[in-house]
């Protein structure tokens, strides 16, 4: 995370070139002791696991010590960590998207443009290569159709109450006429009426 170490080489670099500069640091973290510490932003200890067991499967040797907890205890930290100057995070995934913008105003991030950076939505990453998103989803209105009015000043007499078309989308809340049933993926909704508004993923 930190601005002291020689930033990565731009966007435009080659799958090769790119492998040798993994190469390079992955030797000189291993000289260094090999260990990553990874801030993950999430709600279950483990859930994550698979990321450093890839890791660590490409650079064996290396060490990740991967500490899940909400973005918002995540950032707090990092931020004691830079003005006690003891950071600890190496590497970060967060939902709380605007510290990386305050962060690299800071001069606290380093610059790294993978191979295929230029195929990364421009809303999903910096423009200098400070950070980009590992994932996003979406506010998304969800609609059962089979129960709207075609005529919008019909909607007031629609009887809600009345069952309505099973639904089911990859959703991890939701709100309004029914109580979903979420799992780890999806959520079931029945007797789906008017507009239900749901955070999807995937």
């Amino acid at each position: 995370m930190t601005s002291n170490a020689a930033s990565a080489a731009p966007s435009g670099q080659s799958a090769v070139g790119e492998h040798e500069q993994l190469q390079a640091l992955y030797r000189t973290a291993t000289d260094e002791g090999g260990g990553v510490t990874l801030y993950m932003g999430g709600d279950a200890p483990g859930f994550f696991d698979f990321i450093p067991q890839a890791f660590r499967t490409q650079f064996p040797g290396i060490q990740v010590n991967t500490i899940t907890d909400l973005s918002k205890y995540h950032d707090a930290r990092i931020d004691n960590q830079l003005v006690t100057d003891n950071l600890v995070a190496d590497v970060a995934i967060l939902q709380t998207t605007h510290d990386f913008d305050r962060w690299k105003a800071m001069g606290q991030l380093l610059r790294y443009r993978p191979v295929g950076w230029d195929h990364v939505f421009d809303n999903a990453k910096d423009p200098d290569g400070h950070w980009a998103s590992a994932y996003y989803g979406v506010f998304s209105p969800i609609v059962g159709i089979h129960q709207v009015p075609a005529d919008p000043s019909d909607f007031r007499a629609t009887d809600l109450s009345q069952p309505g078309p099973t639904m089911t989308t990859r959703c991890s809340s939701s709100a309004n006429r029914s109580t979903p049933t979420p799992t780890t993926s999806s959520c079931t909704r029945t007797g789906m009426a008017g507009v239900c508004q749901a955070v999807c993923v995937g």
